[in-house]
Order: structure tokens, then C-alpha cells, then sequence
């Protein structure tokens, strides 16, 4: 059965969600399962699948899916949003993948 459940994101990742740059979100926790939907800045979105990814492989081959323009941008991104952790290559998130409700 599917579920609203809530992802946050920063303002500045607006446009590129509504423009479709960004098709993912990588996370230290799981926010939902496959088919669930959120709402974020006026539109609707649902989860198309959830995977489990080391943070090195999501800066080399989905970086470009997550919004970002490189490698770098992703991982300086990650490090000013987990400040005590930081960037750990090897550590294993949930990589949300979704697409855009249009009614």
C-alpha cells in the first residue's frame, strides 16, 4: 500500500527537481519504499525504487542523477550537509530514486 512520507530537501534544489536534473536522493536513512509519494514545493513525487549504495559509487556514477554538476560538487555537498561524519567513501546510504507526479 502506498504512503505519503516526508523527504526534505534545501530550497536550492528547487528547480532541478521540478526541471527533472534530479531523479535521486541519497540519504543515512530510509524515507519510504517503492511506490510511496511525497509532496515538496507544490508537486508530487514517487519513489520508483530504493538501493543501497557505498557513497564513492553515487559521487562516480549518479552524481549527475542527484542534481549535481561532478564528482566534487556531490561530495562537497555531502560533507556541509553530514559536518561530524564528513565523507566517508565507503559508507552505505539509501539512494532514493523518483520521478515527478503530473496529473
Amino acid at each position: 500500500m502506498q504512503e505519503q512520507v516526508v523527504i526534505p530537501f534545501q530550497p536550492e534544489w528547487k528547480e532541478k527537481l521540478l526541471n527533472g536534473e534530479k531523479t535521486c536522493t541519497s540519504r543515512t536513512k530510509k524515507y519510504g519504499k517503492p511506490n510511496d509519494w511525497f509532496e515538496i514545493f507544490g508537486n508530487s513525487f514517487r519513489i520508483i525504487t530504493i538501493v543501497r549504495f557505498p557513497l564513492e559509487d553515487i559521487a562516480k556514477f549518479l552524481y549527475d542523477k542527484e542534481g549535481c554538476d561532478s564528482p566534487d560538487e556531490f561530495k562537497e555537498i555531502w560533507q556541509g550537509l553530514h559536518p561530524r561524519k564528513g565523507w566517508i567513501p565507503e559508507q552505505v546510504v539509501f539512494t532514493h530514486f523518483f520521478r515527478r507526479i503530473v496529473v
